[in-house]
């Protein structure tokens, strides 16, 4: 029986840029839907945490910064393992909108504590805008470590 992977299989040639990146997919996709979201349908910004996000950066801001991220996200790990000036570009873009990611989901995390801390009630949503920072984080070290 033959182990490896096949790459004759019809998305078998998607492999090299999903397998091991499937977070880094969800959450670029992620951000850059919410992104088209914000943008494009403004009035959804009224429910939940985004009004006390949207306080200091307008709105329309905050969207055009999520879908230009997700789409730059989206472009680095298309572009894995490709050069430009001799340079592999692709782990460098990576890392940074990773960061930038990550100080959204922060935002989102800290927005929530302040509401709960508010209304006396604690988000269930917490500790999710937590780990996805800290996920954040660990995609940016990680790739910046084997960047070359």
């Amino acid at each position: 029986m033959n182990s490896r992977i096949e790459t004759n299989v019809p998305l078998g040639r998607f492999n090299p840029y999903v397998e091991g990146r499937v977070f880094e997919w969800i959450m670029a996709i992620s951000i850059f839907v919410g992104g088209i979201e914000v943008v494009g349908w403004p009035r959804l910004a009224t429910f939940g945490l985004t009004p006390w996000v949207i306080t200091i950066v307008p709105q329309h801001y905050v969207g055009f910064f999520m879908i230009s991220v997700g789409w730059l996200r989206m472009s680095g790990l298309v572009l894995s393992g490709q050069t430009i000036l001799e340079v592999e570009v692709g782990p460098y873009v990576r890392a940074v909108c990773a960061v930038l990611s990550g100080s959204l989901w922060i935002q989102f995390a800290f927005t929530l504590i302040v509401i709960s801390y508010a209304e006396g009630k604690l988000s269930v949503g917490i500790p999710f805008w937590i780990m996805f920072t800290v996920g954040e984080l660990f995609v940016a070290y990680t790739v910046a470590k084997h960047a070359r």
